[in-house]
């Protein structure tokens, strides 16, 4: 007994000595080698030319190397024209503009009709071809006749709701020769079509913006040459693995083609150096130099600034994200840490009368004001006139309603201004400076002044800097990025490396002083070789000894060892699983104040959710699971696996969890101050006339947006409903809760599981055949929709028996004819004919994603497509008729199976196999576009 209790404490002490030893042995990194290189090349080049600026990948060209690109994205500068095209089939387009984040669109306009005064002839590219499987044509994106020439043209040649566009355009370089050209919408053949046979006629099929050509036939003025709708181009989706490479950059990593692969390499840096932050102090192109606690993202890495200092650029201007709106930067002092910053409404030149809506507040940021800072506060619908207004807004006001503006200080002198009659007032900061002379402006050039905000320096980065280095922030804390190693000081004055826990990151493929790299792996090896036995009966000692004194307490890393793959290194990614960021659960639990009940948001999915405050000074939401199992660490590793893979504007980030020798399992992720639309619809902040039809339908866009994008990543969510819809303060959405959520093969029609969900948004396909496709989220989106329309809730047992279930009511009505009924009367459907168009189709589109059967539902891309269009036919004021026939046909009031009580006794028998249909569901006809999933998002 006395000899094995001496070979286990020998085993232990060896085991330990043998892992301390490898563990200081520093890492090796690749910086001298082809990868690096190869990164430091995309890294460092972005395609630039003319308005198309600060491109990656999947565009190359120029500077930017064809590794770094897709194939199919080959941008061409000519700088003499100052522009970009691209080629797109046999054809060249010129690149008007990029954008870069979701959903990934880019508009163009035929290069060949740039420099024509009239079309050339030629059929070219149309919008029934598309782009293969690189490019697609936008939903507003459609195809136009054009008959140059002098025509003639049957009474009912084109649709009766829209006049023809007829132009007069001059051809060649003599102004006499002038040409009819007529654009014909839709896309007619030319049956009946006489022209004069002079050899100068002819007729193309281009595709035109549907907005564009809208424009031009209100306007019905034949001076404007046909150009003008032609050249303002087209809108393109673009692929490439866009989504993959969007996760791989969020990693700090950067995509590189490598040709012997279909799919894209994720290049990644090997630890943090100010090579990524760039030296010069980068400004977005108005001369603002920035630099820490400053970062831009679109230049620099996450490591160069804090996070609550990124700066956007836009239009070569940086603006600074405040809460959730963003302001103009108009200058940073870096000796008394202030900024200078301004409303983008007032900054702009032509905008001589902004209506700020919105309070600015400071709360939670880590800002304060300047101190010469003044209140500047609007009212708004006020019913009479008052003798103090410092400021009248003339162009918010009518002839029964006013509006102004006063100095906060003027409203504390005359405490009894009686605003009663007015709407809650807005509060606006203004730099008050010189105070005597603001009175002499008007509150445009007041607002155009700007405003200074202040923050707190750290006296860290002194030292840092005059050391030689740069400041950064990594892993929750500051540090100082030297020249070839990180430090949490100062930098050393040696090339000797350091001994700290900082990640070394050798740009310039300095060799370290001491042993080289391969020495210490061969001592390494041998040392693992002499005591591989000795660990191996240490472990197995070990792990009889802790099954034998097994407590009743089990941490959470019992269930996630249980949980991991079987690979050796497994175990060691599941303290930091996926590359997320690691949290202790102490600070955690100090963020909440220790989960103290008046933190808590609420319930999510598996787990209490409550709101946090970090050392950084972020606010998050904490999700803490109800129990440790192995059900639900399964589920708090799905969502980790989800989650950090996607990166998508209306899905909701995840910061972070705790580690897998936690006590508990908890999940962070960004905090959305807004709660979700189930709150704002139905629940405690539910107010009537808050989400008017405009900002519904706008969340119905970006949630199916989101989700659309998830099934291209080859997820499906399984648990969409409103409760884990979440809106920011611009009632932006962000969609939640991925406990459920499922990963589903490129090839698989199905995923056979038992069904999980929410009763009221539960495929009743799914439920009944236990076959989970990603027409349930369809299903249930179906749901939300409705939702959205009606301001009920999905299920409510105090409802009639048939209509508990809000789906099973919706599809009644709509069968009925009855829409009206289940509107929110709140939205106006009865007094506007715009909202009623636009309910109606959207309705629709609810409809077909109710239908029974996944084969007779949309996909989450053709439900996108066609609210996308329907909200811009709402955004351009289209009255019922042209808003409704998005679905294919207006909607029209034709009853088909309520009309009789007798039509429908007699039918009942045989439609109770067929699935519903609603009154206009016989003639839509879902729009199709070309589209390339991704299978490595």
């Amino acid at each position: 007994m006395l000899v094995v209790s001496f070979l286990s404490l020998l085993s232990h002490y060896s085991f330990v000595c043998f892992w301390c030893f490898i563990i200081s042995t520093p890492p090796v990194h690749g910086g001298g080698g082809r990868e690096f290189d190869r990164f430091l090349r995309c890294n460092s080049t972005r395609y630039n030319c003319g308005g198309i600026r600060d491109v990656g990948y999947p565009f190359w060209g120029k500077d930017r190397p064809e590794e770094c690109g897709h194939p199919s994205f080959h941008l061409r500068c000519n700088d003499i024209r100052n522009e970009t095209t691209i080629a797109i089939g046999s054809l060249s387009f010129r690149v008007i503009e990029i954008d870069k984040l979701s959903p990934y669109t880019m508009k163009i306009a035929r290069t060949d009709l740039l420099n024509h005064q009239c079309p050339p002839i030629g059929t070219g590219l149309t919008a029934a071809d598309g782009g293969g499987g690189a490019f697609s044509f936008f939903p507003d994106v459609v195809n136009a006749t054009l008959h140059v020439g002098n025509c003639r043209f049957p009474p009912d040649y084109t649709n009766p709701e829209y006049s023809k566009l007829v132009f007069e355009c001059h051809c060649g370089d003599h102004r006499g020769d002038v040409r009819n050209v007529t654009v014909s919408f839709p896309s007619s053949d030319s049956d009946g079509v006489t022209c004069d046979d002079d050899g100068e006629a002819y007729v193309m099929r281009v595709p035109v913006s549907k907005l564009g050509l809208f424009d031009e036939l209100e306007k019905n003025d034949t001076s404007t040459n046909a150009m003008d709708v032609l050249n303002q181009g087209i809108t393109m989706w673009y692929n490439g693995s866009i989504e993959y490479c969007l996760a791989c950059e969020a990693s700090d990593g950067e995509c590189w083609m490598n040709t012997s692969s279909p799919k894209p390499t994720c290049l990644c840096p090997d630890g943090i150096s100010p090579y990524f932050c760039g030296y010069g102090d980068p400004d977005c192109g108005n001369g603002v130099k920035l630099s820490y606690p400053f970062w831009i993202p679109q230049k620099q890495k996450s490591y160069c600034g804090l996070p609550h200092y990124a700066v956007a650029c836009s239009r070569k201007k940086p603006f600074l994200k405040i809460r959730s709106d963003y302001y103009l930067l108009l200058n940073v002092s870096y000796s008394d840490n202030s900024v200078l910053l301004s409303r983008p409404d007032a900054a702009a030149a032509g905008d001589e009368c902004p209506i700020p809506r919105r309070n600015f507040t400071t709360e939670r940021t880590p800002f304060s004001y300047g101190p010469n800072t003044a209140d500047l506060v609007f009212f708004y619908n006020c019913t009479q006139r008052y003798g103090m207004e410092t400021y009248q807004l003339r162009c918010a006001a009518n002839g029964t309603h006013h509006a102004f503006a006063i100095f906060g200080f003027d409203l504390m002198e005359h405490k009894d201004f009686p605003v009663q009659g007015c709407e809650p007032p807005v509060h606006v900061p203004v730099e008050a400076e010189g105070l005597d002379k603001l009175f002499e402006l008007n509150y445009t050039e007041v607002l155009k002044k700007g405003f200074v905000l202040q923050w707190n320096a750290s006296s860290f980065c002194g030292g840092c800097e005059k050391s030689g280095g740069s400041c950064g922030f990594y892993k929750n804390r500051s540090v100082c990025m030297c020249f070839n190693q990180t430090s949490n000081g100062t930098c050393p004055q040696s090339d000797a490396p350091l001994e700290s826990d900082a990640v070394s990151y050798a740009v310039s493929g300095n060799e370290s002083k001491g042993l080289s790299s391969g020495s210490k792996i061969a001592i390494g090896i041998g040392v693992g070789g002499a005591f591989g036995a000795i660990a191996i009966g240490t472990w197995w000692f070990l792990n009889k000894k802790k099954k034998k004194n097994d407590k009743t307490y089990v941490s959470s890393s019992y269930f996630m060892s249980r949980s991991i793959g079987s690979d050796p290194s497994d175990l060691e990614k599941a303290g930091d699983y996926h590359g997320v960021q690691r949290f202790d659960y102490s600070e955690l639990e100090a963020a909440t104040e220790n989960f103290h009940p008046k933190h808590e948001l609420g319930d999510g999915g598996f787990g209490s959710v409550y709101k946090g405050k970090l050392r950084d000074g972020r606010v998050v939401a904490v999700k803490r699971l109800y129990e440790n199992n192995c059900k639900r660490v399964e589920q708090f590793m799905n969502e980790i696996e989800i989650l950090h893979r996607l990166s998508h504007k209306n899905l909701v980030r995840l910061y972070g969890c705790t580690s897998r020798h936690s006590r508990e399992l908890i999940l962070v992720y960004e905090y959305i101050p807004n709660g979700t639309i189930a709150d704002h619809l139905h629940g405690e902040a539910a107010d009537p006339g808050r989400l008017p039809w405009a900002t519904r339908l706008n969340i119905a866009v970006e949630t199916a947006s989101a989700l659309a994008y998830l099934h291209a990543s080859e997820v499906i969510h399984r648990d969409v409903k409103t409760n884990n819809i979440l809106l920011d303060d611009g009632f932006r959405v962000k969609v939640a809760d991925f406990g459920l959520s499922r990963l589903f093969p490129t090839h698989a029609t199905h995923v056979s599981t038992a069904p999980q969900g929410t009763p009221g948004y539960l495929d009743p396909e799914y439920h009944e055949c236990y076959q989970l496709t990603s027409k349930s989220d369809v299903y249930s989106f179906g749901v939300v929709l409705v939702e959205l329309i009606s301001g009920l809730p999905a299920v409510d047992i105090t409802r009639h028996r048939h209509e508990i279930n809000l789906s099973n009511m919706a599809i009644a009505k709509i069968q009925c004819n009855a829409l009206h009924e289940l509107v929110d009367k709140t939205l106006g459907f009865e007094s506007d004919e715009r909202v009623r168009g636009t309910v109606r189709a959207v309705a629709e589109v609810a409809f077909q994603c109710l239908q029974g059967g996944k084969d007779m539902r949309p996909t989450m891309g053709e439900v996108l497509e066609s609210l996308v269009e329907i909200q811009s036919l709402d955004a351009l004021g289209k009255e019922e008729k042209k808003v409704s026939s998005v679905m294919g046909s207006p909607l029209v009031d034709a009853p088909l199976l309520c009309s009789s009580k007798s039509s429908t006794d007699n039918s009942s028998n045989n439609i109770k196999n067929v699935p519903a249909l609603s009154p206009n569901s016989v003639i839509a006809k879902w729009p199709s576009r070309s589209t390339t999933h991704s299978s490595s998002a």
